[in-house]
């Protein structure tokens, strides 16, 4: 049997432990958990409609999915840091 436990200080998972450093980054992202990636990693607050919208209307905007599973579109952690990247752009002179 699997148990998890989460407490503030550790994560308990199959008889091993890791502290909160340790735990391994997942591997895909969901749209929602990009924009959370995203808003954390590089403080960019995109908004997930955002996100959506290039995601349907330009594939040149918004990254290719790398995976999928179910109807979720999954992406990498790069992909989604490379996509906020590209929407920060240098302000306009006066």
């Amino acid at each position: 049997m699997i148990r998890v436990v989460r407490s503030a200080l550790c994560f308990v998972v199959s008889r091993k432990e890791f502290r909160m450093s340790e735990v391994p980054s997942p591997q895909f992202y969901t749209r929602k958990q990009g924009i959370e990636l995203i808003r954390t990693e590089l403080g960019i607050p995109v908004p997930i409609s955002r996100f959506e919208k290039d995601a349907i209307a330009s594939p040149r905007v918004a990254p290719v999915p790398a995976a999928q599973y179910g109807r979720q579109e999954l992406y990498t952690r790069e992909q989604l840091l490379d996509y906020a990247r590209r929407l920060i752009r240098e302000p306009e002179a006066a």
